[in-house]
């Protein structure tokens, strides 16, 4: 069963029965805390949802006395959708009636501004050890090097609830109460976004892509988001916000390429011999 609650007046959900209990057991929500579900009239208490009563001991004749007034089938509006139609409490505004709007281009595009900074950061650290930055990179090598991302991005996401390409381009995440994500589940939903959605930056990538989106549409939200029902709130682009991300980017890459020394620059005057270049050196030696 799909809940809605109502807390600090702010209008939320929906959530399935469990992350409810698990929340009512962490004393996150209460008996009296505001609620809706398909088929009632109108808002409830959280102890009046079908499914959360044994959540909240109460008598049984006043659980059918509630009943009574909360359940009134036959006078709620239908709703068509395609082949289905469907009840819902006509307290309920549109936004929490359709699903939840993904923005899957916004936060991708916040995602690669992320990974772009750390590469950045990366490439800086292996030229100042004299690391071919284009040279070959083993696959326990591309997994080490993936591990401080992921890391960096969960404590930002537990300390602030964004990152840099998420703060530029209005995203914020929390957990479903609203407050931040804790240290454990900002990192495991740091390492699936890696694994999952990305695909680990291989092969796996496109395959990433397109079974993030599968899930997303069934579910109304991307699979990391799901195990805690992770909120994320995306804001339209400030295009003040996007010229700074902008700049700062090219700013860094302008640093770096300046920084590279000249024995590890790419060879030839012709951006296909310089593609050919970086292709032989990318070649495990033999």
């Amino acid at each position: 069963m799909k809940i809605w609650l109502l807390e600090d007046n702010e209008k939320s959900g929906p959530f399935e029965s469990f992350t409810i209990r698990e929340r009512v057991a962490n004393g996150e929500l209460y008996a009296d805390t505001p609620a809706w579900f398909d088929g009632a009239g109108g808002w409830v208490t959280l102890a009046d949802v079908p499914t959360m009563t044994s959540a909240f001991p109460r008598k049984e004749e006043e659980i059918i006395e509630h009943y009574k007034d909360i359940v009134k089938t036959d006078d709620l509006p239908v709703r068509q959708r395609g082949e289905k139609s469907y009840r819902h409490g006509v307290d309920i505004p549109e936004h929490l009636q359709d699903p939840p709007k993904l923005h899957p281009i916004q936060r991708l595009f916040a995602r690669l501004i992320d990974v772009m900074l750390y590469s950045l950061l990366v490439y800086m650290i292996k030229i100042s050890q004299g690391i071919d930055i284009y040279g070959f990179q083993t696959p326990t090598q591309h997994f080490l090097y993936s591990i401080p991302y992921v890391v960096i991005d969960g404590l930002l996401m537990h300390l602030f609830g964004t990152t840099p390409g998420k703060y530029f381009l209005g995203i914020r995440v929390s957990a479903a109460s609203g407050g931040k994500l804790s240290l454990g589940a900002s990192l495991l939903r740091s390492g699936r976004v890696w694994v999952i959605g990305l695909g680990m930056f291989t092969i796996l990538m496109p395959l990433s892509f397109l079974f993030s989106w599968m899930i997303s549409r069934k579910f109304g939200k991307f699979l990391w988001d799901l195990p805690k029902n992770t909120h994320v709130a995306v804001e339209p682009i400030k295009p003040i916000k996007a010229v700074i991300v902008f700049l700062i980017v090219m700013t860094a890459s302008y640093i770096m390429t300046a920084s590279i020394p000249e024995w590890m620059r790419l060879k030839g005057d012709t951006l296909t011999e310089q593609l050919e270049d970086m292709k032989n050196r990318q070649q495990p030696p033999e």
